[in-house]
């Protein structure tokens, strides 16, 4: 599991909550095989994709945001910005949000992307 965390560690910064429960969970039922299946898969669609990592992450937290699946979109933007998004490219997803999900997609988008930047340094 410790190749996995270091994955996410590098990805987020930590690693995220429901990653470690998974892990956990799989540990206690004797299933951490999954996980790696899981990982595995991911590696390929994700890491191998021809997509770079910041707009993989860009991607993620659009879809996440369109799926109204906030704590991962929130996730994934701080990993966009990790990654090298600007604010712009980030502004940009928002103001798409704006067309798929209206003005509360906007708007949620909006306040992900002020929070971070409150809490980090951009």
């Amino acid at each position: 599991m410790e190749s996995i965390f270091a994955k996410y560690q590098a990805t987020f910064g930590h690693i995220p909550e429901n990653i470690r429960q998974r892990s956990s969970l799989a540990e206690q039922t004797g299933r951490q095989q999954s996980i790696a299946v899981i990982e595995a898969m991911r590696d390929v669609l994700l890491a191998d994709n021809p997509l770079g990592p910041k707009q993989q992450q860009m991607v993620h937290f659009a879809m996440l945001i369109g799926a109204e699946a906030y704590e991962p979109a929130r996730l994934h933007a701080q990993a966009a910005l990790k990654a090298g998004a600007t604010l712009s490219e980030l502004f940009g997803i928002c103001e798409t949000a704006a067309v798929v999900k209206g003005m509360p997609g906007f708007s949620k988008a909006v306040e992900i992307i002020h929070d971070l930047t409150q809490s980090e340094p951009v």
